[in-house]
């Protein structure tokens, strides 16, 4: 990989999917990927958004990983990091919406 995009949720699914939104198009998929780390959310989280990557037929460049615990961020941040060898990561919040051309 290029580039591995982590976005760490807690308890916000629907700006994750919105920042998704906004890498759509920007990411070019076998190089690039996003990783979402779900930070033991406990509130249907990780349901909605993979549905959402089913739905949209994303599961080629989003792969979404259940923390079993809330580490915390940077925890959570590492956890996406070591999902995937990359030779970049690009560390993002879920309320991120990435303009076009920013990637």
């Amino acid at each position: 990989m290029e580039l591995v995009v982590v976005i760490v949720n807690y308890r916000t699914p629907r700006l994750v999917i919105e920042c998704l939104g906004s890498l759509e198009g920007q990411l070019e998929i076998g190089k690039h990927r996003v990783v979402i780390v779900d930070n033991a959310s406990n509130d249907g989280s990780t349901l909605i958004l993979n549905e959402w990557i089913q739905r949209e037929t994303h599961a080629s460049w989003v792969t979404l990983v259940a923390s079993p615990t809330n580490a915390g961020f940077s925890a959570g941040n590492n956890m996406g990091i070591k999902a995937f060898r990359s030779e970049g990561y690009l560390l993002i919040n879920s309320d991120t919406l990435c303009r076009s051309g920013a990637i």
